[in-house]
């Protein structure tokens, strides 16, 4: 009985180095994507069920979210569907997603849609730290990093906003957040429902 109990912490370690690992994999292979992208200027127009999409990113976030205390909620409604590049969608999906459970200590992160005529909005909202006003005017902005785009010493921006804030404007879309500390933030991603690709 002792020997099992022993052996617990070891298990969750190596948990969790999988679970990193297999992340990091991802990440490079999307940055991979991301550069063959910038490069060609290939990209493939297809119908996307947004729903389906969150769901797959949701599978691959949960073991760490778990970890974390951190729940998802996807209330997305299964019509939804937008026409574009999947590619470019579920790589903006994943750095918002990542970016969400860093900076949400135990809470919820929760996706809403709407439909706008010929716009759908992506509301990606978390119960995380949140950031004040100037750091929220500077991702909005999209300006130079400074000692204020750090929350608990994690950057707010990076190379991560710099992929999504270039592949909505691939996509023809937009970025917007709203914040407010210690309470969390929204992020609103609007998109055209035709034609995402360039």
């Amino acid at each position: 009985q002792q020997l099992q109990e022993e052996k617990h912490p070891l298990a969750d370690a190596i948990e969790s180095i999988q679970t990193s690992t297999y992340e990091i994999q991802q990440y490079t292979e999307m940055l991979a994507d991301y550069s063959r992208i910038l490069l060609t200027g290939k990209d493939v127009a297809q119908s996307i069920k947004l729903r389906d999409l969150i769901n797959e990113k949701i599978k691959l976030f949960d073991k760490i979210a778990t970890q974390k205390g951190i729940s998802f909620a996807n209330n997305v409604r299964a019509k939804n569907k937008i026409n574009g590049n999947r590619q470019l969608l579920n790589i903006v999906l994943h750095n918002l997603i990542d970016n969400a459970i860093k900076f949400t200590l135990k809470g919820e992160i929760s996706f809403e849609s709407t439909v706008l005529l010929d716009i759908i909005e992506i509301n990606i909202r978390d119960t995380g730290v949140g950031m004040n006003h100037v750091q929220v005017a500077r991702i909005n902005l999209y300006n130079q990093k400074s000692r204020d785009d750090y929350v608990n010493g994690a950057s707010t921006q990076g190379l991560g906003l710099k992929i999504v804030k270039d592949l909505i404007n691939l996509m023809n879309g937009t970025l917007y957040i709203k914040s407010t500390p210690r309470m969390g933030t929204i992020v609103t991603l609007r998109l055209p429902l035709q034609n995402l690709s360039p």
